[in-house]
């Protein structure tokens, strides 16, 4: 630890942002340095490269320390310190629900966005989707508890961009996959895969496309808006994916009553896993609203989904119901 007495630096002549004392995992080191705020200055704590200790978290609980600074200059360090010990940070029990749902949200969230960069050249996006896949595999077992639900909602809601949306899409997702006792761990991940990057096909359509609604649009506009599933699927051929990722990529916009695109299959014609991301996608497009349309109340959102008869099976329904229900959501 740093000697705090020769460490004092003005506020103003530097940036900070301020992180969670919980989030320093012990035994290991960080790419950026600590700080205190006190009595409007900043004093270091822990240099960048010390180790942190279970006595460093101790000793800041014991103060009573809420909040710990890193300069803005070390903020992708800090991100990178992160995504490295997301898994560790998200089953620590000693770390409150609400701080480990705002971890995992901001470091998926930053992965995400960069998924959706199509200029990105092949090798860099397999390494990116390779760390999107390790995201999923190693904390997906966050989502069982209804609480972290309910506190991701909070943090996913926000924004219209495709990748918030796929994110939101995903979590809810999980939760529902979850309800199928002896559902493969590989399969879910898939599956969670599918729901991520159900609309990248979207980064193809303008920006007026890809936030209207379709029930606004002319013939043509509607067709090259509904192009979007088979889009993502192209796109998606420089990633090696299962072909149930694939298949929720596709089918994210079928019907029970066949009436859906691009196939027009009805439900039984389809596996269940894609009719499962199609219901969370509707759900999350209602409570999340858009540019041009406001957001609903999930019991809104329910009502809304259950007035259009014939899109999706009443088990399904039934079970997204149970999972909100049990998150305290409705």
């Amino acid at each position: 630890m740093a000697n705090s007495a020769n460490a004092a630096q003005p506020c103003q002549k530097q940036s900070y942002f301020e992180v969670s004392p919980h989030l320093i995992v012990p035994s290991t080191f960080g790419g950026f340095s600590i700080y205190l705020k006190q009595q409007g200055r900043m004093v270091l704590y822990a240099a960048r490269g010390d180790e942190f200790t279970a006595a460093h978290r101790s000793r800041l609980m014991d103060m009573g320390v809420k909040k710990i600074w890193v300069e803005g200059g070390d903020k992708a360090g800090y991100e990178e310190y992160v995504r490295a010990h997301l898994s560790t940070l998200v089953g620590d029990d000693y770390i409150p629900v609400q701080e480990r749902a705002e971890a995992w949200c901001g470091a998926s969230e930053t992965m995400i966005r960069e998924m959706f960069d199509l200029n990105t050249p092949d090798e860099q996006l397999l390494t990116r989707f390779s760390r999107v896949r390790s995201l999923l595999r190693n904390t997906l077992k966050f989502f069982s508890d209804p609480a972290v639900l309910r506190e991701m909602a909070r943090f996913l809601r926000n924004g219209f961009e495709s990748h918030k949306h796929g994110l939101g899409v995903m979590v809810l997702a999980a939760t529902v996959l979850d309800t199928y006792e002896g559902l493969p761990p590989s399969l879910l991940t898939a599956c969670c895969a599918g729901a991520v990057l159900h609309d990248i096909g979207k980064s193809r359509l303008s920006e007026r496309l890809r936030h209207a609604d379709p029930e606004t649009l002319d013939p043509e506009a509607l067709s090259l808006w509904r192009s979007h599933p088979s889009v993502g699927v192209s796109i998606c051929s420089r990633l090696p994916l299962e072909q149930e990722t694939l298949q929720c990529i596709l089918f994210h916009h079928e019907r029970e009553d066949g009436k859906g695109f691009p196939s027009g299959g009805r439900g039984t014609d389809l596996p269940f896993y894609p009719r499962v991301i199609g219901l969370c996608n509707a759900y999350d497009n209602l409570v999340r609203g858009g540019p041009e349309s406001e957001s609903l109340t999930a019991f809104q959102a329910l009502s809304r989904i259950k007035e259009d008869r014939g899109a999706y099976a009443p088990d399904l329904l039934r079970r997204l119901i149970t999972v909100l229900s049990k998150a305290e959501m409705i």
